[in-house]
């Protein structure tokens, strides 16, 4: 007879077995016909086939009207199948796949002891927080274990852990390396894959490491996996990527225009040195409101926060970019969204996904690459059925860009807005500071960069940019000298890579069949720059006289020659005015393939030419009288030796009498007649006119 406890226990078990049964047969029963683009016939949360547990947690979020993308996707991903969802920015794409989730997890009773058995991939970490977020507010009622896979977080702490987490979400790079140095990170188990964000996880290089996630999942030859994809554009990456991994999808796109309904937007055609006017003005007049502002680099967000925040203290700014930690990143995230004004300048890692309660504004400083991004940034407002306003900032060469980005209405510039201009603030600011002038130098040689490196050249044309008024609107006198070098290719390098490893193999065969002689293993010598202490001094003596490093002191105005010959101007290196050392060491860079096989073949020739020489030498001099003359030089030269040792250790000259010195006269022309002069007869000599000099 059990316990009254165990009794309690094994009832609820048994109670709860049979809601998920019949939850499992409504939820077949209402689910519509497959490749049918119905939507549900109910318009709240409350119509659909949803757990006790997760209906309280909506009620309790305020969740209860669903949205055009909820109505279409929920019936079907309820219902197990592959979707692959496009709707705009802001239409509630978040609940589409965590409700599924977590629905079917409790259905499959999973526990601790199951492991992971969902996946949810993003592309940022600001939106995998944001998932991991709502998932906590809907999931609170569940019995499942959720966990958050970030970078910029300790690795080795996430790995204990990692066996009794039921919930993944993460970013790509994390994820696979969990997968494969975390040996209790088992995905053998998982039941449902999430691709948020698709086209965007594409776009920022994530393909190769989510093809390594998909190809460590395990197989899944009867369908059982669920996998969604979802994005705010439909793109031929996003379906290669769906026809590859998902089986029979349900292809929703509900979505009639990528722009929210409420969203005012418009353009203005302005001067590079207009742009940061713009923007103070924007944030000085609407000072009471919270405005999102999108730039191109890392860079440029650095310099306008720390410019912005220093000329005028009034304004609250943030800044929001890749380069910070994250623990700068999730703080100025939740002190944005509690805060009530302000401006936010970020890059386009704030553009996907993001949810910033109320904003009223998006200021596109810089022109977006594509429609799409366009779409992204423009998202961040008008989101939940509010209103919100954008307003893009175009070049006279980008004007095009308006006309892709659908029809949008012209606003001319207020001459009112440049009436207060920050260019001799900051010129001021960055004369006193010269942390703020290297970002400004910094932020202006990234902006050209980045419009260098367009693929659309049609649109971004760096030639036709103003860069002297786009860096007097910085407080800059001149624009740094920049340099842009185009990155080689994947097949160039390969290319080059193979023949580094064939000239390499074919040197290798060479050394093994050379020659055992002096003039081979001279050739062969390595490290011929390393010389003995002696040369070491006399090359240190030299060095104001002649450069002994190859080191090559460059003039700057000798850059102008790089224009002439078609180089395009463009390096983050520092402007005339930041110091006063007018030259530059331009470091040595690596050889070429080609200059490497020049300087072997000038080795070779210089080889051959030293072998002819030295064979020349052999066949026309005779060595035996050659090697007697040798002898003879060596030993003239020992005498000659001898003849100076003797003559600075001679003692000074002695006073004696006649007869003494007539004797000393004969013996010291016995000892001339002697040619030897050796060491003894110089002994035996001193020490006669030392006994003479003693008898005197």
């Amino acid at each position: 007879m059990p316990s009254p406890r165990r009794a309690k226990r094994l009832s609820a078990r048994r109670d709860e077995v049979a809601v998920i049964k019949s939850l499992s047969e409504r939820v077949l029963a209402e689910a519509p016909e497959p490749g049918s683009r119905t939507f549900s016939s109910g318009k709240t949360f409350a119509s659909l086939p949803l757990s006790s547990r997760t209906q309280r947690c909506l009620a309790n979020c305020k969740y209860t009207r669903m949205t055009g993308v909820q109505r279409a996707c929920l019936p079907h991903a309820l219902a197990g199948r592959d979707i692959l969802a496009t709707a705009r920015t802001g239409s509630g794409k978040t609940l589409c796949f965590l409700i599924p989730l977590l629905e079917r997890l409790y259905r499959q009773r999973t526990c601790d002891l199951s492991g992971c058995s969902a996946l949810v991939i993003a592309p940022t970490r600001e939106l995998a927080m944001q998932i991991f977020t709502v998932l906590n507010e809907i999931g609170a009622n569940h019995d499942l274990s959720a966990g958050l896979l970030i970078g910029g977080t300790d690795f080795a702490s996430e790995q204990p852990v990692l066996d009794r987490v039921n919930i993944v979400i993460g970013t790509p790079g994390r994820i696979l390396h969990h997968m494969t140095h975390t040996a209790s990170f088992n995905t053998d188990n998982v039941t449902t894959l999430v691709l948020d964000e698709a086209d965007r996880c594409l776009d920022m290089g994530f393909a190769a490491t989510i093809d390594g996630i998909l190809s460590a999942l395990p197989k899944d030859p009867h369908h059982v996996r669920q996998t969604m994809l979802f994005s705010a554009t439909k793109t031929s990456p996003v379906e290669a990527l769906a026809r590859c991994n998902l089986h029979n999808p349900e292809v929703i796109d509900v979505h009639d225009t990528a722009v929210p309904a409420k969203l005012l937007h418009s353009y203005m055609i302005v001067e590079p040195s207009q742009k940061i006017d713009i923007l103070y003005s924007f944030i000085k007049q609407h000072a009471a409101q919270k405005l999102l502002a999108f730039v191109t680099s890392r860079k440029q967000v650095r310099f306008l926060y720390t410019a912005l925040s220093a000329v005028d203290s009034s304004i609250a700014v943030y800044q929001l970019q890749g380069g910070m930690t994250q623990v700068q990143r999730q703080r100025v995230y939740q002190e944005f969204c509690e805060a009530e004004r302000g401006c936010l300048i970020a890059t386009d890692v704030a553009a996907r996904g993001l949810d910033f309660p109320n904003i009223q504004y998006v200021v596109q400083v810089d022109c977006p690459d594509s429609r799409e991004t366009y779409v992204h940034r423009i998202g961040r407002t008008a989101r939940h059925h509010s209103s919100g306003r954008a307003v893009m900032l175009l070049l006279e060469s980008e004007r095009a860009m308006a006309d892709r980005c659908g029809p949008l209405r012209r606003v001319r510039v207020n001459p009112q807005m440049l009436a207060k201009s920050l260019r001799e603030r900051f010129a001021s600011l960055l004369a006193s500071r010269s942390d703020i002038k290297y970002l400004a130098q910094s932020a202006c040689a990234s902006y050209c960069r980045a419009i260098f490196k367009q693929k659309d050249k049609e649109i971004f044309k760096l030639e036709e940019i103003d860069l002297a008024g786009l860096a007097l609107s910085m407080g800059l006198p001149a624009p740094p000298q920049i340099r842009c070098v185009k990155k080689k290719t994947e097949t160039a390098t390969k290319k080059n890579r193979c023949l580094d490893n064939e000239n390499a193999l074919q040197r290798k065969k060479a050394g093994a069949a050379a020659a055992d002689d002096k003039v081979s293993r001279l050739l062969r010598r390595v490290n011929t720059d390393v010389y003995d202490p002696s040369r070491e001094r006399l090359r240190a003596d030299n060095d104001d006289d002649e450069d002994d490093d190859g080191l090559v002191p460059v003039s700057r105005a000798d850059s102008g020659a790089e224009e002439d010959a078609g180089l395009v101007p463009v390096s983050g290196g520092r402007s005339e005015s930041e110091g006063d050392d007018d030259t530059q060491e331009v470091r040595p860079g690596k050889v070429a393939t080609a200059d490497r096989t020049t300087i072997r073949h000038g080795k070779d020739a210089y080889g051959h030419t030293l072998r002819q020489n030295l064979h020349v030498a052999d066949v026309t001099v005779d060595k035996p009288a050659e090697a007697e003359r040798v002898k003879d030089l060596h030993r003239s030269a020992k005498l000659k030796r001898k003849r100076r040792l003797m003559k600075r250790n001679a003692p000074p000259t002695l006073a004696v009498s006649d007869s003494d010195d007539s004797s000393a006269g004969a013996a010291s022309q016995d000892d001339s007649g002697d040619g030897s002069d050796d060491d003894d007869d110089y002994e035996r000599r001193a020490k006669r006119i030392l006994e003479q000099r003693a008898q005197s």
